[in-house]
C-alpha cells in the first residue's frame, strides 16, 4: 500500500506539472480545470470499465489486458511529449 501510494503521488506530480506546462498563461485557471476535470471524468470511466472487465475475464485476464493498455498509453504518451524543455519568458507573460 505505501508502494503504491508513494508511485501514485509521484505520477499525480508528473501529470499535473505536464498539464500546467501546455496551459497558456494568459487562461491557464481555466485550461487547468478543464484538463483536471478530464482526469477525474477518465478515472470515473476507468473505475467501471474495471469492475466489468474484472467480472467478465477474471482477474488474471483483466490484468493482463489492463497491462497491455497501460503499456500503450505510456508508449503514446512518450511519443507525445516533446524533449526539449519549454521555458516561458517572463517577457512573454
Amino acid at each position: 500500500v505505501v508502494v503504491e501510494h508513494f508511485t501514485g503521488g509521484i505520477a499525480t506530480v508528473a501529470l499535473f506539472t505536464a498539464m500546467m506546462d501546455v496551459c497558456d498563461p494568459k487562461q491557464g485557471g481555466t485550461e487547468y480545470t478543464v484538463q483536471a476535470s478530464a482526469v477525474v471524468l477518465v478515472q470515473f470511466a476507468g473505475s467501471v470499465l474495471s469492475g466489468v472487465s474484472a467480472q467478465a475475464l477474471g482477474y488474471g485476464w483483466h490484468f493482463v489486458v489492463v497491462g497491455v493498455v497501460s503499456a500503450i498509453g505510456v508508449a503514446a504518451m512518450a511519443a507525445g511529449f516533446s524533449r526539449q524543455p519549454r521555458f516561458v519568458s517572463r517577457d512573454s507573460l
